[in-house]
């Protein structure tokens, strides 16, 4: 590569350290140049100020690197089977269907009216309150 580019576009990135466009192109003639070590610090500060930059990526990838193409075909990953149970384990469709309406649901009297907690006076130990009473809710 042409050793007098290099040098100009280090020049300008140190002039204007926040153009990604810039220091992306330095980085890449540095890759092609076969000065990988020299890209990875510019494409360290591309991909902190843009993470998702696909040619951030494949540029620093070929810095360290790795192969462009993979030299060997990937083996075929097989797909984990549906699952059909909640995280716990347990099917709950399942033992639904399995259960119907033989389990009737708990707490559940048939009511339409919900009358709430039903007062009590003192303890079921027989020991007093420790909450004051007032003369209205002693009646």
């Amino acid at each position: 590569m042409d050793d007098a580019l290099i040098t100009s576009l280090s020049a300008a990135v140190v002039a204007a350290p926040d153009d990604l466009t810039l220091r992306l192109h330095l980085a890449d003639l540095l890759v092609r140049a076969g000065r990988g070590p020299e890209a990875v610090a510019h494409l360290a500060v591309a991909l902190a100020a843009d993470p998702e930059s696909a040619q951030a990526r494949a540029l620093m990838a070929a810095a360290l690197g790795a192969p462009a193409t993979p030299s060997a075909p990937a083996e075929a990953v097989p797909e984990p089977p549906q699952q059909t149970s909640a995280p716990d384990g347990v099917d709950w469709a399942s033992l639904e269907a399995d259960l119907g309406d033989a389990v009737p649901p708990m707490f559940v009297d048939g009511s339409s009216t919900d009358d709430g907690p039903s007062p009590t006076r003192g303890r079921s130990n027989g020991a007093a309150s420790p909450w004051p009473t007032s003369a209205a809710s002693t009646r």
